[in-house]
């Protein structure tokens, strides 16, 4: 397992990304993987590390979301933004991590494609 890899996938309610909604934005998908917390709101996709938010980012300013699953090694889930200036978003995860990743994959796509 890499750094941020943690079977413990779990719903979190992180008070960061709490901090981050508007009005009438609510939280679709949040899930945490060791001390990362990745969430899709109505509006935007972010990830929060420990106590400082890594990326926020709207949905239509992603460029693209890359997911990669290797037999014997962790999975990484990258978002990648629209402007060079922001960093990707990478979550690592383990066998464990496949489904939750897999979800927010799915929901973020959906957005994507009807944007």
């Amino acid at each position: 397992m890499g750094p941020g890899t943690q079977s413990d996938v779990r719903p979190t309610g992180h008070s960061l990304i709490s901090a981050l909604l508007e009005p009438g934005e609510e939280v679709e998908h949040e899930i945490a993987v060791g001390d990362r917390t990745v969430a899709v709101t109505s509006n935007r996709v972010a990830i929060v590390e420990a106590d400082r938010v890594a990326l926020s980012i709207a949905i239509d300013d992603i460029q693209r979301i890359e997911l990669d699953i290797e037999r014997d090694r962790s999975g990484i889930l990258t978002i990648v933004p629209d402007e060079t200036i922001d960093h990707p978003g990478v979550l690592t995860f383990d066998r464990d991590g496949c489904a939750p990743a897999g979800t927010l994959l799915v929901t973020v796509g959906r957005r994507l494609a009807a944007s």
